[in-house]
């Protein structure tokens, strides 16, 4: 599943470095409820956009291989099975039409 995407990451998102990613990827699994529709795949961290708490995991969900999870940094699940947020991508070249580009556009 570890694969790097095919371009460079564009403001406001940035690349994790390496030995930072266990820190999101155990937050993410501590925020988990059982009934949440990232629980039970692996997510692994890849990029963070600095202007707030939204993190790229490369994930084996059926529901895409790229996740933007709204970290709430609470260390435990929500009340809510839909938190912590999510927004899938098909692709890195779907993150990237889709996120990426657009918000690098309205970047101030």
């Amino acid at each position: 599943m570890k694969t790097t995407p095919p371009f460079d990451f564009l403001v406001p998102w940035s690349t994790i470095p390496e030995h930072k990613k266990s820190n999101f990827e155990s937050e993410l699994s501590k925020e988990l409820r059982p009934d949440h529709h990232l629980f039970g795949s692996h997510c692994a961290a890849v990029a963070l956009r600095q202007d707030c708490d939204d993190v790229l995991f490369q994930t084996d969900s059926d529901k895409g291989c790229l996740v933007i999870v709204h970290l709430t940094w609470s260390g435990k699940p929500d009340q809510y099975p839909d938190w912590p947020s999510t927004r899938f991508f098909d692709s890195w070249e779907d993150f990237q039409i889709r996120e990426m580009i657009p918000e690098n556009e309205n970047w101030n």
